[in-house]
């Protein structure tokens, strides 16, 4: 008699334990999913405005092109948020998941179209600095000397010239920070910053 008593607790053990999982694997009624809904929103919504309300950082990667002769590859930049209409070397910022090298090699065959090797690239100058805008900066230059294809103008909507210049015979309306960089070069500095602090 207990033994029967017994297989019948476990037998209603199991039916009880099966008819909460059964329960637990049904869909959610309309007010549930309602529920789940709002939560999920609420919990999604937050981190993007708190990082909205940060002021954006950026690290960039940007290649000076030397021809031998004492001459840099500047390009005009036209409809761009930063520097626009003014001379500027060939860069961009570096995207997630990229090395700084990565980055400019990249940027280097989507501006101009031409191909280099991480070899070619000659680590110069970092250069922290803040855009009018509120845009945060820190640039790492590299100089090459070698390349391969001939540089041209790969984003003409981003872009409305590409000229060689030599650092004493720069254009009008050249970024201010071109002839800053090329003389810390020059003389050997590898640090500085440029626009947030009396230079």
């Amino acid at each position: 008699m207990a033994s029967s008593t017994v297989n019948r607790s476990i037998t209603l053990s199991s039916t009880t334990s099966l008819a909460k999982e059964e329960n637990l694997l049904k869909s959610p009624s309309k007010d549930e999913t309602i529920l789940i809904e709002k939560i999920a929103e609420q919990t999604f919504q937050s981190p993007v405005i708190i990082e909205a309300s940060r002021p954006k950082y950026t690290v960039c990667s940007v290649v000076i092109f030397n021809d031998g002769l004492g001459r840099v590859l500047l390009q005009k930049r036209k409809n761009t948020s930063q520097m626009n209409n003014e001379y500027a070397f060939i860069g961009g910022a570096v995207e997630y998941g990229e090395t700084p090298e990565e980055a400019a090699i990249r940027e280097v065959q989507e501006e101009v179209g031409v191909t280099i090797e991480p070899s070619y690239l000659k680590f110069k100058h970092v250069m922290h600095t803040k855009y009018p805008t509120g845009t945060t900066l820190t640039a790492l230059f590299f100089e090459i000397k070698a390349w391969h294809g001939i540089p041209r103008i790969m984003e003409p909507d981003k872009a409305a010239d590409l000229g060689w210049y030599s650092s004493d015979d720069l254009p009008e309306d050249v970024s201010a920070y071109v002839p800053a960089l090329l003389e810390r070069i020059k003389n050997g500095v590898c640090y500085s910053t440029f626009g947030l602090i009396a230079e």
